[in-house]
């Protein structure tokens, strides 16, 4: 049993280690989400103005046709 502790306690310092650099790791992942979660909003904002402004420009286009046929 003796046996069992020391080497339990010589393994200890590496598992510690090891969880250490998972937790560096998962830390690193989670900027990463946050980083792609911002760019995502940011293209879909931008998303959104273009279907804002293709909106604006659709009823731009059917007022100048509207126009030009009572102009014809």
């Amino acid at each position: 049993m003796i046996a069992f502790s020391k080497a339990a306690f010589a393994f200890s310092p590496a598992a510690f280690t090891f969880s250490q650099a998972a937790f560096a790791y998962s830390i690193r992942y989670i900027q990463q989400a946050k980083v792609d979660i911002a760019f995502s909003q940011a293209a879909f904002t931008y998303s959104i103005r273009y279907i804002q402004q293709a909106k604006v420009d659709i009823a731009f286009s059917q007022a100048a046709f509207t126009y030009s046929i009572r102009y014809i």
